[in-house]
């Protein structure tokens, strides 16, 4: 008898790793530690200037990770107090955990897309929203346990489609909250700046233009550099699995969002080298876009048989069609739902409300806008076409600027990423950091500077 095939380990799922990569002169990838399902680390980003560093998604919050991040920093020759700036590339707690230490710390401004904030925060009570800002320990004197409890229970929501959606387990919740952040450290930080899609900001010596890819988060936010063709993708795009695509959204079809936005990555022909969030770097941008539009067409078509065979049903029953049984739960009902609604928003998924949401996918055939010509499945009406992105974004917004912008571009050269060890590193001698603040140099143009004063040297 054959033993069962081990799933494939993806780059995603990969240990952090104590290595610091120098993928661009200036520009570090630094590895913090996670324990998500499918991940295994975020890639903080760190882009040196001549004021101190600006860090990019600093990882989860509690103790455990901010000791990580204080250990990379220190390898690189940098402390906690060097850091200006933070940009966070979305609204989800491995990206912005780590803001409420460093402002702490450092002080350092938070920058992110303009629609920045928790999916859930209108919706919370305002005993929550006390309760997010309330030190871990009341003045009744509530354990630290009472409090997180109470919290917990305030994240337990009834889903779109009639689940329930589980909050965290109370010990990761523990493990989060540690370092002294309490139950602030499950809230979306407020940003200091934010900028919109086409904005360009100046971090760590170079013009990145900020690019709106909405559909894994309705803020998720990608920052280009075309002078030397970096594109850092946050979980926009990556390299070895697919972004999860939720149901509980502020867009009405996230599927489709999603997939307008990786078409938009056409634009960004000339990016020679993506950092993503999770996995390693790499360089097809719009190969890999492709590849992820054609994965959920392919989802969408299983949908479709799966229908043929058990007509009107729950999201839980075509959730069993969609994901192996280890991936079943609340993100893989999720994900199905984000599917099963696009087809009725299209109109190939008629739902009934009952004692359960049920669905029954029958309409027309289905055209992915990456594949060419339409794909009729059983007992879809030949000639009707539902497409994947309905609503395309204007012409006037898919022009070709990353290629043409010439402002405040400082060309580095781009270089074969390398291991950064003790031999290469350098203490820093940046200027002591007292406040940041953003400027806008043009209408859209954004660029830190800092107030700086350097360190006193010590009397005797």
């Amino acid at each position: 008898m054959t033993e069962p095939a081990a799933p494939i380990r993806r780059q995603e799922q990969e240990r952090a790793s104590d290595e610091i990569l120098e993928v661009a002169p200036g520009l570090y990838r630094l590895q913090l530690p996670i324990a998500m399902p499918g991940l295994g680390h975020v890639n903080c980003y760190a882009l040196e200037d001549e004021h101190g560093l600006a860090l990019v998604d600093p990882g989860l919050p509690g103790e455990d990770s901010w000791q990580v991040l204080v250990q990379r920093l220190d390898a690189l020759g940098a402390r906690v107090e060097h850091v200006h700036t933070v940009v966070v590339t979305h609204s989800h707690p491995d990206h912005f955990g780590g803001v409420h230490q460093l402002r702490d710390e450092s002080g350092a401004a938070l920058l992110t897309h303009a629609d920045f904030r928790s999916i859930f925060g209108n919706d919370e009570s305002e005993d929550l929203a006390e309760l997010r800002e309330a030190p871990l320990e009341d003045a009744d004197g509530a354990s630290t346990e009472d409090a997180l409890e109470q919290f917990r229970e305030g994240m337990r929501r009834t889903t779109p489609w009639g689940g329930l959606r589980e909050p965290p387990p109370m010990e990761e919740m523990r493990t989060w909250s540690t370092g002294g952040l309490g139950a602030r450290a499950f809230r979306v930080p407020r940003p200091d700046c934010t900028v919109d899609d086409a904005d360009e900001v100046v971090l760590g010596g170079r013009t990145w233009l900020a690019v709106h890819t909405p559909g894994h988060t309705h803020d998720h936010l990608c920052l280009y550099d075309p002078a030397d063709g970096l594109f850092l993708s946050g979980d926009h795009v990556l390299p070895t699995i697919t972004p999860h695509i939720g149901g509980v959204s502020e867009l009405e079809d996230p599927l489709a969002t999603f997939i307008d936005s990786l078409e938009r990555m056409e634009e960004f022909a000339a990016v020679s080298l993506v950092l993503p969030a999770h996995g390693h770097p790499f360089t097809d941008l719009t190969g890999r876009a492709g590849d992820i539009c054609r994965h959920h067409g392919e989802r969408l078509d299983v949908i479709r048989e799966a229908g043929a065979e058990l007509g009107r049903a729950p999201v839980e029953a075509y959730m069993r069609r969609l994901f192996k049984e280890r991936s079943w739960g609340y993100m893989a009902a999720s994900e199905t739902y984000a599917h099963l609604e696009h087809l009725r928003l299209t109109g190939g998924a008629p739902r009934r409300r009952a004692a359960a949401t049920t669905w029954s996918p029958e309409g027309p055939g289905r055209r992915n806008s990456l594949d060419g010509p339409p794909l009729h499945g059983v007992g879809w009406s030949p000639g009707v076409i539902s497409r994947i992105v309905e609503h395309r974004r204007p012409t006037d917004h898919r022009t070709n600027f990353p290629m043409q912008h010439q402002t405040h571009r400082h060309h580095h050269g781009t270089t074969a990423a390398r291991p950064v060890s003790g031999a290469h590193l350098h203490a820093r001698n940046y200027p002591m950091t007292a406040t940041t603040t953003m400027t806008s140099t043009s209408s859209s143009t954004f660029m830190f500077w800092t107030k700086t004063q350097r360190p006193r040297e010590a009397t005797g």
